[in-house]
């Protein structure tokens, strides 16, 4: 260190990629309440992400819907968002910015399906935790007749309601595409001949 006391040039931090983080963006944006409420999920997504190591799914209680493909659920003993891994449904409004067509329908969809469940299981495919501290995973849902659980990613696929996601690799990823494309020749959902915008959003 030079003498006085500042860092040498080639030792100085560079704050700038700090700054344009989305992180500290979002730090700005919601204030140190929000910051610490997201600091405190994505801790129990570290719990729920070391219990699920030994348990391929975990029992899970959906406490919010947040839209089509989010979740607040507790499992494992922590409280965690839930992305539901593999799709991507239409946005919902937030921070100033109108909803997606179909978002409403899309909501309401997940809303419905994980009421009419009898048992919700989290499978967690891998250490999967994105940027915004959520937990990637699959819910699984067991209807009170009975039968095999099923996929709610599929199921909003199948809907018409999601897009399967293209850029990283998942289990069943090939499947979710094909599903994907299946509701578009069926013109299912958000993939009706109709112009979306001329629907429910």
């Amino acid at each position: 260190m030079a003498a006085s006391g500042r860092l040498p040039e080639e030792e100085a931090l560079d704050v700038t990629g700090i700054v344009r983080s989305p992180v500290f963006e979002t730090m700005c944006r919601a204030g140190w309440r929000g910051v610490l409420r997201r600091l405190q999920i994505a801790v129990a997504a570290v719990v729920v992400l070391a219990g699920a190591a030994e348990a391929e799914r975990l029992a899970a209680k959906v406490l919010r819907v947040v839209d089509g493909d989010t979740v607040i659920a507790t499992a494992g003993g922590g409280e965690v968002r839930v992305r539901l891994l593999g799709v991507d449904a239409p946005e919902i409004a937030h921070e100033g910015r109108p909803g997606e067509p179909y978002s409403r329908v899309a909501t309401e969809f997940t809303k419905r399906r994980i009421s009419e469940a009898d048992r919700i299981e989290l499978e967690i495919a891998g250490d999967r935790v994105d940027t915004h501290g959520r937990t990637l995973g699959f819910l699984w849902l067991r209807a009170r007749s009975g039968g095999e659980p099923a996929n709610l990613s599929e199921e909003l696929l199948r809907a018409g309601l999601a897009r399967a996601i293209r850029h990283f690799e998942y289990p069943e990823k090939n499947r979710f595409l094909g599903l994907e494309a299946e509701a578009r020749r069926e013109g299912r959902g958000m993939w009706q001949a109709r112009r979306p915008s001329s629907s429910r959003d």
